[in-house]
């Protein structure tokens, strides 16, 4: 009978949700001949034995798949992996904790791989002599254009954050060429007073137009 069981262990306050669902098992068993399959629980075990922890049968189920199906919709609902109150370092092993990998680890992985890569027969051979050598003539005499050489050039000014002047807005070079400046949408339209100031409100409403004192004095219809 599949189930599913929460361990809570007194000392430490860490938690760990489970399940169980081997040939055989039944509820009966937890904390008597079954004390989870995680190692971190077992080492919580052997560090302040099994008095430490409470247990506790949460969910019975019929099918192996409800039962896993369960334990994955409420580990993702308390969101384990980003809280350190919990043993669980994995939902299911779909969702893994991204933290840093133990150098040991890394080895492993890397050799699991190599060993997929010769079973499937990916390789990655180096190029050839003829390789290179066709590769050095198909660009030998192109020569690079005005406008290919500014676009290269954006990479490196794409490290640097520029400000628009228009609406004041901060981004890398190659976005805000395209959206802002001279192409920016927020550009203010200039307005021209009667006396023949040229601006952008709301200033020139501020001192022009009804309170333009120069059109005033000049005798200037406002």
């Amino acid at each position: 009978m599949p189930y599913t069981y929460y361990l809570r262990n007194k000392i430490t306050g860490e938690k760990y949700y489970g399940v169980r669902y081997a040939k055989g098992c039944h509820p009966s068993e937890l904390w008597v001949t079954y004390f989870s399959s995680s190692k971190y629980v077992l080492q919580r075990i052997v560090e302040y034995g099994r008095a430490s922890f409470e247990a506790e049968v949460r969910k019975e189920f019929e099918t192996v798949a409800k039962a896993r199906n369960w334990e994955e919709r409420v580990l993702r609902r308390l969101n384990i992996l980003r809280r350190e109150d919990w043993l669980n370092q994995n939902i299911c092993g779909k969702y893994l904790w991204t933290g840093k990998q133990r150098p040991e680890h890394i080895r492993k992985r890397i050799a699991r791989m190599a060993i997929t890569r010769r079973r499937r027969g990916w390789r990655n051979p180096p190029h050839t002599q003829e390789w290179r050598d066709a590769i050095a003539r198909s660009l030998k005499g192109v020569a690079k254009t005005k406008d290919h050489r500014a676009r290269m050039g954006c990479h490196k000014l794409n490290r640097k954050t520029v400000r628009c002047d228009v609406c004041g807005k901060s981004g890398q070079y190659v976005n805000m060429k395209r959206w802002h400046f001279e192409n920016c949408g927020k550009k203010p339209e200039q307005l021209i007073c009667p006396c023949g100031y040229r601006g952008v409100a709301p200033n020139i409403l501020r001192y022009h137009f009804d309170n333009c004192k120069k059109g005033k004095k000049n005798g200037q219809a406002i």
